[in-house]
């Protein structure tokens, strides 16, 4: 298939040539010593660019279920790795550096409250991953203990909801769900005081613009529903996953809002770059709707969402790239973002795992 060709239309959700195979490939190639490295110039990695917790972290949930998947000792290597990176970005107190230079000297103070959300949810899933040795899942969770102390504090509803998914896992080794619960149920009133404060007719959501990894809202809503068994947060999830699903995917085609521009209410929306993250957040959001509801709509979703890598998308080019195993860093509006990073390929396998089961 030349770079050009887009696949044709899968009809079915099941194991198929054209849903390239899980391959680890071009995580390692992006992975050092010290971790993962941010960026790639086309498929090799840009060492210029350094490390940061935010891909890290999502690198260690890849590895470790690529690990429960096939006991490969290589991603269990590879998990070791990431932890140890996030380990090293932990400040006294809890909180986290993001950006760390080639040299691994630090480039900031303490990193985004995102950078702080997606380490709580690679570590709160790594404390309880039963199929891990101890030497990770015990690292993990004495990492995780210090950090959640912070979530109360988190402000940004990305960031809180990075940090629900973590909770949810982390729960399954508590001796204790009850500061789990409490914690997800403020972070339903929160998330419904915004819904409230920001929607208007026509426009059904926590903000009032759209920007980025719009789908971790209502995904991080249906784990804090699930913590403090609160089906009401759920439905409110679904409500306004119904709203971003209305706006993003058209004539059958996902095409998440732009981030020249995002889409602010009232606004024309920005219809390019399309970001990889927001085509697997959809996926993960979409199946967690679907998990919770068994509405057929949301696996349609997910599906629509997920061939968005393999060509279905507004310029009908495949993101995914076999010769790499690598996955390109968008759509622009003259084609694909040629490069390969860190984020776009942690956000695609992590959109593939949950996607193509193991067991098919």
């Amino acid at each position: 298939m030349s770079p050009n060709q887009a696949p044709e239309a899968v009809t079915r959700r099941q194991p198929s040539l054209l849903y390239a195979p899980l391959d680890m490939r071009h995580l390692k190639q992006l992975t050092d010593a010290s971790g993962i490295i941010q960026h790639g110039h086309y498929s090799i990695p840009n060492r210029r660019t350094g490390y940061c917790v935010d891909d890290n972290a999502r690198a260690l949930l890849v590895a470790l279920e690529h690990h429960r998947r096939t006991l490969d000792p290589e991603s269990l290597r590879l998990a070791s790795t990431y932890l140890s990176f996030i380990r090293y970005a932990q400040i006294s107190g809890g909180q986290f550096h993001n950006f760390a230079a080639y040299d691994q000297s630090f480039l900031d103070d303490v990193g985004s409250e995102d950078c702080q959300g997606r380490a709580i949810w690679a570590l709160g899933v790594a404390s309880a991953a039963g199929f891990a040795p101890p030497t990770i899942t015990e690292a993990a969770n004495h990492l995780f203990e210090e950090a959640a102390r912070h979530i109360p504090k988190l402000i940004s509803p990305r960031a809180r909801s990075y940090a629900m998914l973590g909770l949810e896992h982390h729960i399954e080794r508590s001796d204790s769900a009850t500061p789990a619960r409490d914690l997800a149920a403020d972070h339903g009133e929160r998330m419904l005081t915004l819904l409230k404060r920001h929607s208007a007719p026509g426009w059904n959501w926590f903000e009032p613009v759209l920007a980025y990894a719009n789908a971790i809202l209502p995904l991080g809503l249906i784990s804090a529903a699930r913590i403090c068994e609160e089906p009401k947060l759920a439905e409110v999830a679904l409500s306004a996953l119904d709203f971003l699903m209305e706006v993003t995917i058209q004539d059958g085609v996902l095409q998440p809002v732009g981030n020249n521009g995002w889409y602010r209410m009232g606004r024309r929306r920005a219809r390019f770059d399309q970001q990889v993250i927001d085509a697997a957040d959809m996926v993960l959001a979409c199946l967690a709707a679907h998990r919770w509801s068994w509405r057929e709509l949301y696996l349609e979703a997910a599906k629509t969402s997920f061939e968005w890598f393999f060509g279905r998308n507004v310029h009908g080019l495949p993101l995914y790239d076999p010769a790499s195993g690598g996955c390109c860093d968008g759509l622009t509006p003259r084609g694909v973002n040629q490069n390969q990073g860190a984020e776009s390929i942690v956000c695609y396998l992590l959109a593939h795992m949950a996607y193509i089961p193991d067991t098919m």
